[in-house]
């Protein structure tokens, strides 16, 4: 299973990706990217970077994707979600990902 399916009658137009890294530990700095991919194909779909400044106990700005036209997500694929670090300070369990995703059905 997946974090998002297109049905078999439709397309799925992601139009919206909003992503924000959060780290536990207040001297954990980090970079990465959430990557969107295809389970049956494997075939990268969007690649989102996400950025923390180093500030003690500051909050977050989460990165937001508008994507105009938007991510077509073709009829009965189901989509995976993989964090890569490209920066941290500390162990992966010192981090939360979150992340909010939208859009639309359209005809293929």
């Amino acid at each position: 299973s997946g974090i998002l399916s297109a049905p078999s009658t439709h397309d799925l137009i992601v139009t919206d990706i909003v992503v924000g890294l959060t780290a536990t530990n207040y001297d954990c700095d980090a970079n990465g990217h959430l990557v969107l991919f295809s389970s049956s194909t494997g075939v990268t779909l969007a690649e989102i970077p996400v950025y923390m400044s180093y500030m003690h106990n500051a909050n977050t700005n989460p990165t937001t994707l508008q994507a105009t036209s938007g991510i077509r997500i073709p009829a009965n694929t189901t989509v995976n979600a993989q964090w890569n670090f490209s920066i941290q300070d500390c162990y992966a369990s010192n981090y939360d990902i979150r992340y909010t995703i939208g859009g639309y059905l359209a005809q293929p």
